[in-house]
């Protein structure tokens, strides 16, 4: 505890001298002569007690317009989050098993692992194959955000034979259009090219630009594609149209991966994760506590018991 006014303490001093140390008056007082006796033995300081409930009252009005107060230090942190849309593609081709267990659950549990870093930032997915849709609206929610996307399967979208690069993009722009976030940016994650869609990549990466959404890239899987169908082996060439994912980050500020096995892709969002720093600023302000009412109620509180009882309960006996 602290004291705005700490001098006025000092009054305490001559308030001491004035009730505990000057020469008491030559008188007494008291309820009634009957109990005069009292005096003689043990009981006599009673005589005093409304005279030390004043002293108390009154050295709890020297604290009281000494103005205590509490003081403490408060942090506040703000968080400048980042608002991210991962798009990514579970078409037929991410079944292929170059990257074990196949590439769409390697991706699962790349982003996974991302998702889990990202707690300051609200996270959202977008789903294409042949069409497009919002799996999840951006949230803070870490465990919707990890549930989610633990339980993506082949299934979320019936026609998984096209690729929709551009309407993907365009779905997870929509959703960061009403974002009032400084720094919006999309990943996506795809193993083919665009094939399908009412809406071409060239016009998504317009509207990116238009929105300042900076889109990260990931090419998935290597050059081969690799599908186990009733234990046959079957191999064929990926479908990767890396020229248009690299235009697509260029122009938009983000960047190109490319993540032919499951270490490369557990780097890139590693460095995704390093490019896209939330930021925090921890304000440390002061908290100030008045607490004069406190003491100025009891000084109240004891003046008054004191004063009735000195005043209106004893009766003075002269010497």
């Amino acid at each position: 505890m602290y004291f705005l006014n700490w001098y006025l303490l000092f009054l305490i001093l001559p308030l001491i001298y004035l009730f505990l140390i000057k020469k008491r008056r030559k008188s007494i007082k008291f309820s009634r002569i009957e109990k005069l006796k009292i005096i003689a033995n043990k009981n006599r300081y009673k005589v005093y007690l409304g005279k030390f409930l004043i002293f108390i009252g009154l050295v709890f009005l020297i604290l009281a317009i000494s103005r205590p107060y509490n003081h403490k230090l408060n942090s506040v942190v703000d968080k400048n989050g980042i608002d991210i849309m991962l798009v990514l593609d579970i078409s037929g081709s991410m079944q292929s098993i170059d990257l074990l267990p196949n590439r769409l659950e390697a991706a699962k549990k790349v982003i996974l692992n991302f998702a889990k870093k990202r707690v300051n930032d609200r996270i959202g997915l977008v789903l294409f194959a042949g069409s497009a849709y919002t799996k999840l609206p951006l949230t803070f929610d870490s465990k919707v955000v990890e549930e989610t996307i633990s339980k993506i399967d082949f299934s979320d979208i019936k026609n998984n034979n096209q690729t929709a690069i551009g309407l993907g993009i365009t779905v997870a722009l929509n959703r960061l259009k009403t974002s009032e976030s400084k720094s919006k940016i999309i990943i996506l994650a795809t193993d083919g090219s665009n094939n399908a869609g009412e809406i071409s990549p060239e016009m998504s990466l317009n509207f990116a630009k238009e929105m300042g959404v900076r889109i990260y890239s990931v090419g998935v899987g290597s050059d081969d594609t690799i599908f186990n169908i009733g234990g046959i082996i079957r191999r064929g060439a990926s479908d990767l149209d890396e020229e248009l994912l690299m235009k697509i980050s260029k122009e938009t500020k983000g960047k190109y991966f490319r993540a032919d096995d499951l270490k490369h892709f557990n780097e890139i969002f590693d460095q995704i994760d390093e490019l896209e720093k939330t930021k925090i600023e921890d304000n440390v302000y002061s908290i100030y506590k008045e607490l004069y009412k406190i003491f100025l109620r009891l000084s109240l509180v004891f003046l008054f018991i004191g004063l009735l009882i000195d005043k209106f309960l004893m009766i003075k006996i002269p010497e």
